[in-house]
């Protein structure tokens, strides 16, 4: 989202900005300490930013298009976009293009998730598989990355995290090591099945409650899983969570209308799907 005002004001030597980074998302805090205007039409065309902490041999022309007030708002997105990106690295993994098809990607390092304050497991330690890894080791391996992507991203309310819960911290974290330490097919299963009956029925979507209800019972399909038996779980599942949903299971605003989309009142358009 994004707003055009209707009178654009050009930034002023000396004013403290934010500053997008370029190729990431993420927002710099710094001071305008020069203003570059086009001869012909006056306009402002670009700035020279000092980014604060930093010598101003690091000082830099940077296009009017990457700057933003350093409003209060703007402000906590610079701070969650630090965060996000910060939890990110911590996950020491650059995910498979397939997890970022999951849905369950884009809520997975936003606030309001079951997990608390808890970490998205390392998917690097969960996912390690050594040379000559067969193919079904490798699919295995990607499984396992997005049934815990998954848990991630369950949001406050899903399932029971109170102290006698079924997914309190230390249920929680048994059950992300059974994933990891899952062998096959079947040990997969039974981690995707356990989690399934953990959350919340208001969390679910009605159509894909009912296609669960068409699978093989529980015990059959632990017994008889396949590689493609437990990705069509998986899938199912994180197409049935409703991710975006507050304790009572209904729908609140996406993420794309949060608080994660910068104001910028009366500066410059700038595009927001950064």
């Amino acid at each position: 989202m994004s707003t055009s005002p209707p009178h654009q004001q050009p930034y002023v030597e000396g004013e403290d900005v934010l500053v997008l980074s370029t190729p990431s998302p993420l927002l710099w805090s710094a001071r305008i300490v020069a203003v570059s205007v086009h001869p012909a039409t006056g306009k402002v065309n670009g700035y020279r930013v000092n980014y604060k902490g930093w010598s101003s041999r690091f000082d830099e022309w940077v296009n009017e298009n990457r700057v933003v007030e350093a409003t209060k708002h703007n402000l906590e997105v610079q701070e969650d976009r630090l965060e996000e990106f910060t939890q990110q690295k911590k996950m020491a993994v650059s995910p498979p293009s397939s997890l970022e098809e999951l849905e369950a990607w884009n809520f997975v390092f936003l606030k309001k998730r079951a997990r608390g304050a808890d970490r998205p497991w390392p998917l690097r330690k969960a996912t390690q598989i050594g040379l000559g890894a067969s193919s079904e080791d490798k699919a295995i391996a990607l499984l396992k990355a997005s049934i815990l992507t998954i848990e991630a991203a369950l949001p406050q309310g899903s399932v029971d995290t109170s102290r006698q819960g079924n997914w309190n911290a230390d249920c929680a974290s048994c059950w992300r090591s059974r994933v990891e330490h899952a062998q096959g097919p079947g040990s997969l299963m039974e981690c995707v099945i356990l989690i399934e009956d953990s959350i919340v029925s208001t969390y679910l979507r009605t159509g894909v409650t009912a296609l669960f209800s068409c699978m093989p019972r529980q015990q059959k399909a632990v017994n008889d899983a396949t590689v493609s038996s437990v990705a069509m779980r998986i899938w199912l599942l994180d197409m049935g969570i409703k991710y975006d949903s507050d304790s009572t299971g209904q729908y609140r605003l996406s993420s794309s209308g949060s608080k994660n989309s910068l104001k910028r009142s009366r500066r410059p358009k700038v595009n927001d799907a950064w």
